[in-house]
């Protein structure tokens, strides 16, 4: 639904203004319908209007001559040609655009900040990953070497002869060697002196 409320400063304005829109009001009825239309003014000015409205179906309302809702004193209208007219909507038309724009670029540069932004919590939180997971890696690394060294620690003393078998073994050249000795000096001390006198 659309309601269009429009002031002109006598009938002849409101002539002016359905000639110009005359094809686009007849396009415009044709995707719509006209729900109701309204003209407040004066009786001078009413009467122009009738016969042009009153098949529109329009409703008619005289205002008080006191009455300043929808007349107002007349003022001169300054005369604006149609290319003055141009360049003004233009101007506005660019003021309009250049706000838009300008809004978009600080759109833009927030979105380029906040993507810089989340790039380098990205490259941050990449880095952190990597360096937990490699002193996660190296802690299981020292971890394992430490299992491993306990496992050959464990197997030495497993393998490890007692203190009393070392010492057997490391003093038994010198045990043999002393018996040795021990053997010779009976042999020449004690069985050679016997058996040499037994035989005489």
């Amino acid at each position: 639904r659309v309601m269009c409320h429009e002031s002109y400063q006598a009938a002849a304005g409101v002539l002016t203004h359905l000639e110009n829109v005359d094809s686009l009001f007849k396009e415009a009825l044709n995707l719509a319908s006209l729900e109701s239309l309204e003209l407040h003014g004066t009786q001078v000015e009413v009467d122009k209007l009738r016969g042009t409205l009153t098949p529109l179906g329009c409703k008619f309302f005289i205002t008080d001559d006191g009455a300043r809702t929808w007349t107002h004193k007349s003022q001169e209208v300054p005369d604006l040609s149609a290319m003055e007219i141009f360049k003004d909507s233009a101007m506005r038309l660019v003021s309009q655009v250049q706000s838009k724009m300008d809004r978009g670029s600080r759109a833009r540069e927030l979105i380029e900040t906040r993507a810089i932004r989340l790039t380098d919590k990205a490259k941050g939180f990449i880095v952190t990953e990597l360096n937990n997971t490699a002193a996660a890696l190296l802690k299981a690394i020292d971890a394992t070497e430490a299992n491993m060294l306990l496992e050959f620690n464990h197997a030495v003393e497993a393998s490890f002869p007692p203190v009393s078998v070392l010492l057997g073994g490391v003093l038994s050249p010198t045990i043999l060697s002393l018996s040795l000795a021990m053997h010779i000096l009976e042999f020449f001390g004690l069985f050679l002196p016997v058996f040499v006198g037994t035989s005489w």
